[in-house]
């Protein structure tokens, strides 16, 4: 049987969900799960993923969570800049 995937794109985390429901997998991609505009996804797609997870983001605290974010895609995260997370 041939299987069939479905790959998020970014926009906003519930588009992963679908994505997830649909396809019955639990693999993960990268654009799952953080905001992304189109100029970003085809930023990252086309010049090999360059700066994807660069740590250089602006960081706004949310909750107990860190938002860090740029130009292209945002996430919300544990504070990475700590080691004991």
């Amino acid at each position: 049987m041939k299987s069939s995937y479905v790959i998020s794109l970014g926009g906003m985390c519930n588009i992963a969900y679908s994505c997830r429901s649909f396809s019955k997998t639990q693999d993960a991609f990268p654009f799952d799960f953080i905001r992304t505009t189109f100029e970003g996804v085809c930023f990252f797609i086309s010049n090999d993923f360059k700066d994807f997870t660069n740590f250089e983001y602006k960081r706004v605290p949310f909750h107990d969570t860190m938002i860090y974010f740029d130009d292209k895609h945002a996430f919300v995260h544990h504070d990475i800049t700590k080691k004991d997370q």
